[in-house]
């Protein structure tokens, strides 16, 4: 009987000391605000966070500042070092905090200059707001559950990448364009480059008013694609599994297009040589009035062409 007593008595203390853990961390959890200024010379940008929204706009102050809405348990390293702003998790001990109350954390980095050397934005759990009125060099960004939104203009490559979240391009130009996502979409909006490569695992893509001087590649595995005013210069590639794909007022020198299950719907802006295979569905395309390649192939879709 004492024994049973024994484990009894040791189980209500452990639930005891799990609740008060969990008191504890929730009240630790509880959100600060610390601001910073800086006044020296900013080129670089480069920031390494957690759990934290990440927001980039312009100062109307006229100096550098950055506000990070944040815990005690994880607060965050912010300094310049030469010319480079760095801000990184610094953790205070292992245990991450928990939030009861679904308290958004951010770190907002108010820039007071237009144009930038590097741009490097990585996140776990939070998402990415990049706002219009920059332009940078290069720029790198990543989040693992949040989505990623970027307005700035980019002189030579942009990387960005999601793995659970969605990715938006907007009114902005830029030399190369990788953007990839594992289970969200990818949406580009009045954006331009050179060469562009968009791929997208199992979400949808949507492309408005989009200019490639060089090239355009997109491919999604279980999602549509979607294209409207819609041009590269040299070349245009889609290839989808298991969506469909519509193109409406675009245009390429070379135009490739493959898809597994699902029917291809095409409004072009000028004439094309035509080569078409599908499995089992229709083909309807004009007749051939150029040189220019346009390949269509699909297993058990249709496929349906007109040009303007």
């Amino acid at each position: 009987m004492k024994k049973y007593v024994a484990a009894i008595v040791s189980v209500v203390l452990l639930i005891s000391l799990a609740l008060t853990g969990c008191a504890s961390m929730a009240v630790s959890a509880t959100p600060e605000t610390n601001s910073y200024s800086f006044k020296e010379s900013i080129s670089e940008i480069d920031i390494d966070t957690s759990a934290y929204d990440v927001v980039l706009c312009p100062s109307e102050s006229g100096i550098c500042e950055v506000v990070c809405r944040e815990t005690e348990q994880e607060r965050h390293s912010v300094k310049v070092q030469g010319s480079t702003l760095r801000i990184q998790r610094r953790e205070k001990n292992r245990i991450r905090p928990l939030s009861f109350n679904n308290i958004r954390l951010e770190i907002t980095v108010y820039l007071p200059q237009r144009d930038y050397q590097a741009l490097t934005v990585k996140t776990s759990s939070g998402s990415i707001d990049i706002a219009e009125g920059f332009k940078f060099e290069s720029a790198a960004v990543s989040s693992s559950s949040g989505s990623i939104r970027f307005c700035a203009d980019v002189a030579e490559s942009l990387t960005a990448t999601a793995s659970s979240g969605k990715v938006y391009l907007n009114n902005l130009s830029a030399g190369g364009l990788a953007l990839t996502t594992s289970s969200g979409g990818i949406v580009m909006e009045e954006v331009s480059s050179d060469k562009a490569a968009l791929t997208c695992s199992s979400g949808d893509i949507r492309i408005s008013g989009f200019r490639a001087a060089d090239s355009l590649a997109v491919g999604t595995s279980s999602g549509g694609v979607q294209m409207t005013d819609v041009q590269a210069k040299r070349s245009l590639a889609v290839s989808c599994t298991s969506g469909d794909i519509t193109l409406e007022d675009c245009d390429a020198g070379e135009i490739r297009i493959k898809a597994t299950s699902g029917d291809v719907w095409c409004t072009l802006l000028s004439g094309k040589r035509f080569q078409t295979e599908t499995g089992s569905g229709k083909v309807t395309v004009p007749e051939d009035t150029s040189s220019d390649i346009c390949e269509i192939k699909t297993t058990s879709g249709d496929i349906q062409v007109t040009v303007k």
